[in-house]
C-alpha cells in the first residue's frame, strides 16, 4: 500500500467517525458540557477564563448542528 493510499485511508476513517459524532443524538454531549466547562474554569492557570458564557449550553449544541448541516 503507498503512503498516499494509507494516507486516504486513514483520512476517510477519522471523516467517517467524526460523521458519526455528529450523528450522536444521545445527550451525552450536553450532559457533560457544562461539568467539563467548569472543571477546565477551576483549574485554570490564569485569571482569564476560557469560556465567556460558560453556562450556555445551547451554544454548544448550536454550533454542531451548524456544522452537520452544511456537510
Amino acid at each position: 500500500m503507498s503512503q498516499a493510499t494509507a494516507q486516504q485511508t486513514s483520512n476517510e476513517a477519522a471523516i467517517a467517525l467524526l460523521d458519526e459524532w455528529l450523528r450522536d443524538e444521545s445527550g451525552y454531549d450536553e450532559n457533560v458540557w457544562h461539568e467539563l466547562v467548569e472543571v477546565i474554569e477551576r483549574h485554570r492557570l490564569s485569571a482569564r477564563k476560557r469560556f465567556e458564557n460558560a453556562a450556555n449550553d445551547a451554544g454548544h449544541r448550536t454550533a454542531r448542528k451548524d456544522r452537520s448541516s452544511a456537510s
